[in-house]
């Protein structure tokens, strides 16, 4: 696909009583990441899936990266073929209290390891 570029994590810190920022591009792995460690809120998502298949995000409440396929995932999201998930939670965010991991795979089971190609989902999770 043209257009399509894959990227590591970047971590915009939250500033004094707002929410920090996320954002991925989805490399040719499960795109294992730990976005913060500690008590943990996550407000939103903005997901976009470039493919012409389901592609899935998953979000871990883990003090570490996950291991993407053995770790359970507290909340995963499906993103429809050349579609947009965008969710928000309002003030009160959602509860992490370990901490916010991510994942990024071609399947919705837990267990699944199945990479997306690289550049296929574009992830931002707003968190604090």
């Amino acid at each position: 696909m043209v257009g399509k570029s894959a990227t590591a994590g970047v971590n915009t810190a939250a500033g004094p009583g707002g929410a920090g920022q996320y954002k991925v591009t989805a490399l040719g792995t499960t795109n294992s990441a730990l976005i913060k460690t500690g008590q943990s809120r996550v407000y939103g998502w903005l997901l976009n899936n470039l493919c012409a298949a389901t592609r899935y995000v998953k979000i871990y409440n883990k003090a570490t990266a996950p291991t993407v396929g053995t770790d359970p995932v507290q909340d995963p999201i499906g993103i429809p073929a050349g579609g947009t998930a965008v969710f928000w939670a309002g003030d009160i965010g959602l509860n992490y209290p370990l901490g916010i991991g991510i994942g990024i795979t071609a399947g919705g089971l837990d267990s699944d390891v199945a990479p997306c190609v690289a550049g296929d989902v574009i992830a931002v999770v707003f968190y604090a």
